[in-house]
Formats: C-alpha cells, structure tokens, sequence
C-alpha cells in the first residue's frame, strides 16, 4: 500500500513524465505486436505445411492489416518493408536502453546512507 501511495504521488508531482512515460509504453508494445506478427506471418509463409498454413490465418491477416497501416501512414514505405521494420526495432531498442539507463545513472549518484534515512 505503501508503494501504491508513493506512485500516486509521482505521478501527481510529474504529470509531464508520467505521460511520456505511458505513451512511450503504449508506443513499444503497438510498435513491438505490429513488427512481431509481420515476422511471424513472413516466417511461418516460407516454412510452414499447408496444415501449419491454415492454421495461421489469423497471424497472416493481422500481419497484412498492420503492414497496410503501417503503408498508408509511413510516405514510401511498403506493407512489407524489412530495413523499416528493423529501423524501428532497433529505435525501440535505444529508447529502453535510456528509459533504463538515465534512472540507474541518477539512483547511483544517490547516497545510500541518506536514502536509507529518508524512508
């Protein structure tokens, strides 16, 4: 209950970073499912039975759907645009590697001593 109420108050205190930080997750996952089920669709076309193939319908029209979005709202980019695909892969990777790295770089110029005594 304790950690609940000091969430709340963050977030109350630092509305700005708390959104960012919720859009940057909303961001990744979308951006993550979209990437994952165009490969998975790519993957399983070439290496798949006719029974695996029909089994993964769902994955392969998913996978067109979000390819087609990605191609009506991205000027020049194909429904099946791989140096994109890992372009943004690898943007999603930098922003977690900052999102983890700034707070580990700011707990560690942190006293433990005086940390200790504030809780």
């Amino acid at each position: 209950m304790h950690d609940l109420r000091y969430v709340l108050r963050s977030i109350v205190k630092q509305p700005l970073f708390a959104g960012i930080v919720i859009l940057t997750f909303a961001l990744g996952i979308g951006a993550n499912s979209a990437v994952f089920t165009v490969l998975n669709a790519v993957l399983l076309r070439y290496c798949s039975s006719n029974l695996k193939l029909l089994s993964h319908w769902r994955d392969m029209i998913s996978a067109n759907a979000s390819g087609r979005l990605l191609q009506s709202l991205l000027f020049g980019v194909g429904a099946t645009d791989l140096p994109v695909m890992f372009g943004v892969g690898l943007v999603l990777a930098g922003v977690a590697f900052i999102a983890c790295w700034l707070p580990a770089l700011r707990a560690s110029q942190v006293d433990p001593v005086t940390a200790l005594r504030t809780e």
